[in-house]
Order: C-alpha cells, then sequence, then structure tokens
C-alpha cells in the first residue's frame, strides 16, 4: 500500500527544465562551446554529471570555469523571475492527494533557485519536507536523495512512491529501492541476462510480448511498454550473512550507434545497513 509519494522538482511541478538549459546553453557560447539540447538531455537529464567539463576539455582554467557557472546561475535566477512556472494541472493532482500520503520533494535544484522557483507558486503546504541538493552528498542518479527521502518519510520502500521525468531521477529511485531492501536475510532478487539480449543501437526498438516477465524485472518495475534504447542486466549473489547485486544498463542515447553503460552496485550484510556503491559511467567511442 503506498503512503508516501516523492516528487522531483523540475519538470514535474514547475516548468523550468527549459530555462536552465537557456541559461547553460548562452553562457557556453560566450566561449565557444555549443550545446544542444541532445546534448543537455544526455549530460544533465539522463548521466547527472552537468557540462563544464566541456570547458574544461577546451582547456579553460578552474577560476574561469567557476565564473561561467556563476553567470549561468545568475542569468537562470532572473529567467526564473520573469516567467510563469508551474505546470497546469499540478495544484488540483496535490490538493487532491494532499493528506490521504505523506509528501515530499526531491530536487537537485540549489536551495536559492528552489526559494525563488516556489515564491509564488503556492505549493509548498502541500508537502511535509523538501531535500534540495545541500540536503545530501551525491545527486541522482545516485541513491542518496532518495534514501534520504524514505528516511523522512518514515515509510518503507516498498510503500513510497516516486514521481520523476528523466533517466537519472528514475534511475536513482531504483537504486534506493535496491539499496533500502532487507538485509541478507531477505536476499537480492535473482539475477537476470541482458534484456533485451541485443542492445538498441540507431534508433528506438519496440520490445515483443514477454519481454519484461521476468519475476526480477516485474520486482524492480522495469519494462518499456513504448519504443526505447536500452537493455538492462541484474547479477545478485546472496550467501549466508550477506548478498551483492550489480545492475547495468546500456543505452544508445542519441541514436548514433554509440552505447553509454550505467553500472551501480551493493551489498547488505546481516545486521548492518546495505552500502551502494557510486554510479559508475562509461560511453563507447568512434
Amino acid at each position: 500500500m503506498i503512503k508516501a509519494i516523492f516528487w522531483d522538482n523540475d519538470g514535474v511541478l514547475v516548468d523550468t527544465e527549459r530555462l536552465y538549459f537557456r541559461a547553460t546553453q548562452h553562457v557556453l557560447a560566450t566561449v565557444g562551446i555549443p550545446l544542444t539540447k541532445e546534448q543537455y538531455i544526455d549530460l544533465f537529464l539522463v548521466q547527472g554529471k552537468g557540462a563544464w567539463h566541456l570547458a574544461a576539455d577546451k582547456g579553460l582554467s578552474l577560476s574561469v570555469i567557476e565564473q561561467l557557472r556563476h553567470a549561468r546561475n545568475t542569468l537562470y535566477s532572473t529567467l526564473l523571475s520573469q516567467e510563469p512556472l508551474l505546470i497546469a494541472g499540478v495544484r488540483e493532482v496535490l490538493e487532491a492527494l494532499h493528506g490521504a500520503y505523506v509528501m515530499g520533494i526531491v530536487t537537485s535544484s540549489k536551495p536559492d533557485h528552489f526559494a525563488l522557483i516556489h515564491q509564488t507558486t503556492g505549493l509548498l503546504p502541500y508537502f511535509r519536507f523538501v531535500l534540495t541538493n545541500s540536503d545530501y552528498t551525491h545527486s541522482k542518479p545516485h541513491p542518496e536523495p532518495y534514501l534520504r527521502a524514505i528516511e523522512r518519510s518514515g515509510c518503507r520502500p516498498e510503500e513510497c512512491l516516486v514521481i520523476e521525468d528523466s533517466e537519472r531521477g528514475l534511475m536513482a529511485a531504483k537504486a534506493a529501492a535496491l539499496a533500502a531492501s532487507e538485509p541478507a536475510e531477505s536476499a537480492y532478487p535473482d539475477s537476470v541476462g541482458l534484456t533485451p539480449d541485443q542492445v538498441p543501437r540507431g534508433g528506438a526498438v519496440s520490445d515483443p510480448p514477454g519481454t519484461w516477465d521476468h519475476p526480477t524485472w516485474r520486482l524492480l518495475d522495469v519494462a518499456y511498454a513504448s519504443p526505447h534504447s536500452y537493455s538492462f542486466a541484474f547479477e545478485s549473489r546472496n550467501a549466508p550473512g550477506k548478498a551483492t547485486y550489480r545492475a547495468v544498463a546500456h543505452g544508445d542515447l542519441d541514436g548514433d550507434g554509440l552505447v553509454s553503460t550505467f553500472e551501480i552496485s551493493g551489498e547488505s550484510r546481516d545486521g548492518a545497513e546495505p552500502v551502494t556503491s557510486p554510479m559508475e559511467s562509461r560511453r563507447e567511442v568512434e
């Protein structure tokens, strides 16, 4: 039974992602670095690594990059104060859910940007708590933000529902569900091989019926009803007193035939808190 709902902020409650893209794109352009929408989606919404490495690759110093970051944040703040942000229908949904569920916002936003965004939305009274990027060490797709949300809610992981709009947010939520699962006495789900068994390249594919019927995929809520560009694998080892897992996702994010790989692993031991390693990512090169 669902008792808690955790909401992402940007792109779910408020229409701000386009403004962050615009501010970042504008500032990078001043030093001759183009940033396409497709790049932005991959770097920010899938990998969660940002774009400042593009400036470093061009030879810009750390001090110059920090100046660019400050300029981007200032421009973003200006844009936030100039345009309406609330997504249509959100207030009505929150009003209907308020009081029936523990609700919290889990966002990667800086506290000052978050405050600026919500100074006129009137949404905050609907939420019991808010977690911004100052409330945790590792940002999405790392599971820490949602692990902290689970703690704040006082609910069990299986009683929590996450509302997200990005790949990195969904990865964080699913990784948190794994990391917060019961210790070794209950173990992790059974291993399952690469699904689909061929990584889609050069464009999205549709899965035949039954592709995601394995009990582990059902338990982890991994499935695609529409065309996608991902394959997943899950490996677990359950021994007395200790259980480990390794989850891997492969995806042709840009449709260019080059595959990005994301991997996360963890373990649980009897009598100890589950441990999750930082997510690793890598990309094929031409």
